[in-house]
């Protein structure tokens, strides 16, 4: 049965995809932002926050992909026409106290709080596409030549 899901975006989404649990997801924008949400038991709807500041996008083009760590889903990588990945804090301590596997099982700062962006890797192009490994230990991304 579809449901509602409320994202303030003003320009386009352009990725999506789901956690390894399935209880939450991630959203690429043409603003450069990257949205994390979860079901909203009170309102009965699904609500996507951005992982910063409206006003200060993740990056300074159009997000094309995005992914959660395969094990743990406590962060989200992003690939942006600004030729840069990021790997930024998607945990929610409502949702992820207990995914505690792979590298990433032990990131504890809340998106909502602090906006951490725990690497970031500058191309010298756009980036089309990223990804994990199954283990979550390796990220591979592909950059226009």
């Amino acid at each position: 049965m579809p449901q509602l899901c409320q994202i303030k975006e003003l320009k386009a989404n352009t990725d999506a995809c789901w956690n390894p649990k399935g209880d939450k997801f991630a959203v690429g924008a043409a603003s450069g932002l990257v949205f994390v949400g979860s079901y909203d038991p009170l309102n009965g709807f699904w609500v996507a926050r951005s992982l910063t500041d409206e006003d200060k996008p993740l990056h300074d083009g159009t997000v094309v992909s995005v992914k959660f760590d395969p094990l743990s889903g406590r962060v989200v990588a992003s690939a942006s026409v600004d030729g840069t990945v990021c790997i930024s804090s998607a945990f929610d301590p409502e949702i992820d106290a207990s995914n505690t596997e792979g590298p990433f099982g032990s990131v504890s700062s809340n998106y909502k709080e602090s906006q951490e962006t725990i690497f970031k890797f500058k191309c010298s192009e756009w980036v089309n596409t990223v990804s994990f490994s199954p283990s979550g230990n390796s990220i591979c991304y592909a950059s226009k030549q």
